[in-house]
């Protein structure tokens, strides 16, 4: 009896491997993380969820302290109080019940999901060349990924939030729009741009809506401390000096690493988003090139981004892949090696180079990349 099951051909079989690969590889950097969830980057949102679970206030430097350093000898990655909004600590409040390292290694499975399920999203958004593989592997074996599981940060989680923003205005989700846009508030500093610019690609009743709801998040967090506006703008202006943080892969630091003003960066940052706008085709974008345009124009104008932020990129990388499944022969190979390039080459070249003293900032070349990548996708599937 001849079985029904497909053998797995070479290309199947080296797509397993990779994946295999990239999750044991994965799975070890994260065990890394939770043997080590006392210093990480995760202990931040941790403490700050318990403090405001106990009902204190992670704005406040002596509550902070007490709750953050505890041992000299192993000193987290923590500022010197809570340095997002207190919505974003409230978020964390229901894993800081849980002990630090179980609480450290439900996260990390979160993150990982977030990101199979981001490549999903995508894929079901953009018909890309390969489906979902070369995008899966691609995204796994990244820095930014290694460096957000690495890091336990929200990377995984704002890439989710975009693949299903894009996907929400694509097919008409308004109850996936409206999560996946709330969800974006976890990390405003690299999303801002995408949801305002979601809004004006929206009616004014479901642009209300989304408002309405971020309103009442915010009036929730402010019955608890309603001070903590104000105090996170002070301590990011008057303490944290965050221009200055040499760890972001920023056109603001890498105009502060050749010793200009930060803000000269800046204005370079936004001279390349409008000359990258000025290539735009000259017409009506559809819903989710919008948003892989604003994701990438996000990265070049923000001045906080870490390495480990760039994950939230895959997105653009997906729209490259789609327009290389559009694209004649020449033109698929330029766009599906401009992918592997951007996704994995550029920022395993930077992370290298960094070893031997080469400033972070030049990871601000992957935010560039994807840019110009993600003009020649739309460029692409622009009719004749």
């Amino acid at each position: 009896m001849a079985s029904s099951s497909r053998p797995l051909t070479a290309s199947g079989v080296l797509f397993v491997v990779l994946v295999a690969g990239a999750v044991l590889a994965l799975g070890a950097r994260a065990a890394v993380t939770v043997r080590d969830a006392d210093i990480s980057d995760f202990r931040c949102f941790y403490e700050a969820g318990r403090l405001v679970a106990a009902g204190s206030d992670p704005y406040d430097r002596t509550a902070w302290a007490a709750a953050a350093y505890t041992d000299p000898a192993r000193v987290p990655h923590c500022a010197k109080t809570f340095i997002y909004p207190l919505w974003t600590a409230l978020a964390m409040t229901p894993l800081s019940l849980l002990p630090e390292r179980t609480a450290m290694a439900l996260w990390e499975t979160i993150l990982f999901l977030c990101s199979l399920g981001a490549v999903a999203l995508i894929s079901r958004t953009w018909a890309m060349l390969g489906g979902a593989k070369l995008l899966l592997v691609t995204l796994l074996w990244s820095q930014p990924m290694f460096s957000a599981i690495g890091n336990a940060q929200f990377g995984p989680v704002i890439l989710l939030s975009v693949a299903a923003v894009g996907h929400a205005l694509e097919r008409g989700r308004p109850r996936i729009l409206a999560a996946a846009w709330w969800l974006m508030l976890l990390k405003p500093h690299i999303t801002a741009l995408v949801m305002v610019g979601t809004l004006l690609t929206i009616s004014r009743r479901a642009a209300g809506a989304l408002l309405g709801g971020a309103l009442v998040i915010a009036l929730a967090t402010l019955l608890l401390i309603p001070t903590w506006p104000l105090d996170l703008i002070r301590e990011n202006i008057d303490q944290q000096q965050l221009l200055g943080d040499r760890g972001l892969g920023t056109f603001w630091t890498l105009s502060s690493d050749v010793g200009l003003p930060a803000i000269v960066g800046g204005g370079v940052a936004l001279v390349v988003v409008l000359g990258c706008a000025t290539l735009l085709p000259r017409r009506r974008l559809r819903p989710r090139e919008t948003v892989v345009a604003l994701v990438a124009a996000s990265f070049l104008l923000t001045p906080y981004a870490r390495p480990h932020d760039l994950v939230v990129l895959a997105v653009c990388w997906g729209a490259g892949l789609a327009a290389a499944k559009l694209a004649h022969a020449g033109a698929r190979a330029r766009l599906a090696t401009g992918v592997i390039a951007t996704g994995l080459v550029v920022p395993w070249i930077v992370t290298v180079l960094s070893l031997f003293g080469a400033p972070l900032s030049l990871y601000v070349a992957v935010s560039v990349a994807t840019a110009a990548l993600t003009v020649a996708a739309i460029r692409e599937g622009s009719p004749g």
